[in-house]
């Protein structure tokens, strides 16, 4: 039936050969017609192109079945396909939780639904044709790569630069079509594709990997940082032997077997780096409800629960090492006033001046908390008496002396200051009741003042102010 002069299609060799390539179809994905090259096919596909392979000649169990590595390869990448459209509809309804939104995760919501579509047109490819097997999926996954890294520069809270993402992906995607339809280059398309995904996967690894630091994103970060890394690896070395054989040079590696390997890591990178973000996104909803615990919301200072637990882990620290600790018991003077003068978003003024500037003078050893209405507390860790007794007094006088600034005025206030030592071994609450006891000497003394507790329960007036009354 064939000769010298008509020749065995490439096709109906690779099929005699035991490999299957469909006839009149170019390969998909850019994988070259070669002797020992499998296509970029599909077992829809085959099914469409057996009756021809059955025409040719060919013994029906040569085009009976796909290699049995297609059935699998279909099988993972529609699986990851479905796994990628329901984690799609969990980040979208994450997006209602409080303090979650923005966090990436409607871009993270956006790129696995069009992760899900691609991987439907591409397991469907030989049923659909051309236009949408290769050139909608490709187009869809590029997209889905450049929400991916929006996604992740805004979780991490830095510019989403989404023109510049958004540009690159167009021009890659030009390209993409170009190499379809104008002039069919696979290679080409490989080259394009795999280039573009590898700067968002290396991108996606720089902006996940320095999370590692902090112990409780440790374990996402790096499985992110691990998964793009590799997947930047497969995609980088694919592109460039497409490259490198477009320009008329032969494969390093087999061409079929690097394209399966790239299919099934997409397919597992889907799933991976869609948990590896919910994970994240888990972090920072638990930090946001740890915080709303044992932070203030207006000072950002400790709450009064926040503060107990800062105290018990300083004390016992203190304990075992042998450092010496100090209290300070800390009240806003005639605060009611404040707020009936200047309104209480006057007095809501004043309170963020203080804690800001408190926060601004301590270091991040000391604990710093705010124990209901006008009254604060600062525990002192590692800092003798005397220190400490200085800083009260250059906190007091600068409150004094700068007050706090309004719309079109200053609101002048000051603070009363009760500070104790606490002798090794002390419970936390006999530490408290002598702070206490002493910021109460402190406005008996007239206010404006700091007061230091002693061991024997009598307390010394150091500093009285010159505006005290």
């Amino acid at each position: 039936m064939y000769s010298d002069r008509n020749p065995v299609p490439t096709t109906l060799r690779s099929a005699e050969a035991g490999i299957w390539q469909p006839p009149n179809n170019p390969p998909e994905e850019g994988v070259p017609i070669m002797d020992g090259a499998v296509t970029n096919c599909t077992a829809s596909s085959y099914a469409r192109a057996r009756p021809r392979l059955c025409s040719a000649g060919l013994p029906l169990s040569a085009a009976s079945t796909p290699p049995p590595h297609m059935l699998h390869t279909d099988s993972m990448i529609l699986t990851s396909g479905m796994c990628a459209a329901l984690m799609a509809m969990v980040f979208f309804a994450m997006r209602r939780i409080p303090g979650m939104a923005p966090g990436g995760l409607y871009w993270w919501g956006l790129s696995n639904a069009q992760f899900a579509v691609a991987s439907a047109l591409l397991v469907s490819q030989g049923a659909l044709g051309l236009a949408l097997g290769i050139g909608l999926s490709s187009t869809l996954f590029i997209a889905g790569m450049a929400a991916l890294v929006i996604g992740c520069r805004e979780f991490f809270g830095l510019p989403r630069y989404t023109r510049l993402v958004g540009l690159t992906a167009l021009l890659a995607t030009l390209g993409l079509l170009y190499f379809t339809f104008v002039d069919n280059q696979s290679l080409m398309r490989i080259s394009l594709v795999g280039g573009f995904a590898t700067i968002v996967l290396l991108d996606v690894a720089r902006l996940c990997l320095p999370g590692a630091r902090e112990r409780i994103m440790r374990f996402p970060a790096l499985v992110l940082g691990a998964v793009a890394l590799a997947g930047a690896a497969l995609h980088a070395l694919r592109a460039t032997q497409a490259g490198w054989m477009f320009a008329g040079g032969a494969p390093v590696f087999d061409p079929a077997l690097l394209m399966h390997v790239v299919r099934l890591y997409n397919a597992f990178a889907m799933t991976a780096l869609a948990v590896g973000f919910l994970m994240l996104a888990h972090v920072r909803l638990r930090a946001s409800l740890e915080r709303q615990i044992t932070h203030d919301a207006l000072t950002g200072a400790l709450s009064r629960t926040g503060f107990m637990d800062a105290c018990d882990a300083i004390l016992k620290r203190a304990d075992r090492l042998g450092r010496p600790v100090c209290l300070a018991f800390i009240d806003l003077d005639h605060f009611k006033t404040i707020n009936d003068v200047y309104g209480h978003f006057g007095g809501d003024r004043v309170l963020e001046h203080f804690a800001a500037s408190t926060t601004r003078s301590i270091g991040n050893e000391h604990a710093f908390g705010r124990l209901g209405g006008e009254e604060f507390a600062l525990l002192y860790h590692n800092m003798a008496l005397e220190d400490a007794r200085l800083h009260s007094y250059r906190l007091r006088t600068d409150i004094e002396r700068h007050g706090c600034p309004s719309d079109d005025h200053w609101i002048m206030y000051t603070v009363s200051i009760g500070l104790v030592e606490r002798p090794p071994g002390e419970s936390l609450s006999a530490l408290l009741q002598r702070a206490d006891a002493a910021l109460y000497s402190a406005k008996a003394a007239g206010r404006n003042a700091v007061s230091v507790g002693r061991d024997n329960g009598a307390d010394a007036l150091v500093d009285l102010g010159a505006t005290a009354h």
